[in-house]
């Protein structure tokens, strides 16, 4: 997450792109 941060562009890109991450992490981390 600290990449979107970094860049601080547009807000609408930041908050869509931390929320795939965001699913993938929370998906592998159920399974375990």
């Amino acid at each position: 997450t600290s990449t979107i941060l970094d860049h601080s562009g547009p807000p609408s890109v930041a908050p869509t792109s931390a929320s795939v991450p965001s699913i993938s992490l929370r998906k592998v981390q159920i399974p375990r």
